[in-house]
């Protein structure tokens, strides 16, 4: 989601106003009728309103924009690499 946050949400809008800009994670593309889903969340922003508490962790977390989200993103993805890396450095010593 750190990635996709900041690509496809209204994630900064959402922190400029809160109480009146709803947060969205995407919007539906009009595919066979399908963009009945969307809804106005406030801020010029049409998409489907999310209410799984991303926008609050992150914004809790002292993420303020979404250049702090990719940045997160990377950050976890070299985390993860070398992580992955140092166990399979430690099985191969160990077998």
């Amino acid at each position: 989601m750190y990635f996709h946050g900041p690509r496809f949400s209204n994630y900064e809008a959402w922190l400029s106003d809160p109480t009146h800009i709803g947060p969205s994670a995407q919007v539906v593309w009009p595919i066979v009728g399908q963009e009945i889903l969307n809804g106005d969340v406030g801020g010029g922003f049409r998409g489907i309103q999310i209410t799984s508490g991303f926008f609050q962790l992150w914004r809790a977390s002292g993420i303020t924009s979404e250049l702090q989200l990719y940045c997160t993103a990377i950050g976890a993805l070299i985390f993860a690499a070398t992580s992955d890396q140092k166990h399979r450095t430690i099985d191969h010593v160990t077998n």
